[in-house]
């Protein structure tokens, strides 16, 4: 039986920076935090696959791209005088 960990590579804090598109300034804050999972293999500081995927799923929100119907609605009442 194989071990299931054995083909998951950990990713460096560069790699986990690439990956989220953000420094790796950041991904240090994130893990002081306690909001991005490290392992720290002697002086090295890796991340799992699995854990960068978790990050981005907490802390995934639902964006609405269209503008406000609220701003819209508000300018219909009121008339234009020339």
């Amino acid at each position: 039986m194989s071990n299931p960990h054995e083909s998951t590579k950990l990713l460096t804090r560069s790699q986990g920076a690439e990956q989220l598109n953000c420094s790796t300034r950041t991904i240090d804050k994130e893990i002081a935090a306690g909001n991005l999972a490290a392992v720290r293999i002697g002086r090295a500081v890796r991340i799992r696959p699995s854990a960068l995927a978790y990050y981005i799923e907490a802390h995934e929100s639902r964006v609405n791209l269209r503008r406000s119907n609220s701003r819209a609605k508000s300018q219909q009442g009121k008339s234009v005088s020339r």
